[in-house]
């Protein structure tokens, strides 16, 4: 019986997180950057990889929250170690170009080489 509960409030959980991954995606449709930051957040902090890829975006671009290098590559490096390739790419970026961070060569290669061998390479 413990083993169902378990499993139901995992399979809850994780239709919670997906959910607000959904809504926070439609509010940035919609340019509620505001609302998909609340949205993506709480869905972040349950584990949403995705979720936390798009705060990091928020962050770097400013969208709905300031302008904040630093909680950007929080949030990409959360969901980079969640095997998010735009994640990996997007630090790879921030190391090539030293933003937020000393200039490292090979790691923004590492990054990219991530990136790319998931299927992402822009």
């Amino acid at each position: 019986m413990k083993k169902l509960v378990l499993i139901v409030s995992l399979c809850f959980a994780v239709m919670s997180m997906a959910a607000g991954y959904e809504a926070g995606a439609e509010a940035a449709r919609k340019g509620d950057y505001a609302s998909a930051y609340r949205l993506w957040r709480a869905a972040a902090e349950a584990g949403d990889a995705m979720s936390q890829y798009n705060l990091g975006v928020l962050f770097d671009q400013g969208q709905g929250v300031d302008k904040d290098t630093g909680q950007a590559m929080y949030w990409y490096f959360k969901a980079a170690a969640n095997d998010i390739a735009e994640a990996h790419y997007n630090l790879g970026n921030m190391f090539l170009n030293g933003r937020g961070v000393t200039v490292d060569q090979q790691e923004a290669m590492r990054r990219f080489r991530l990136a790319a061998n998931a299927g992402y390479a822009p």
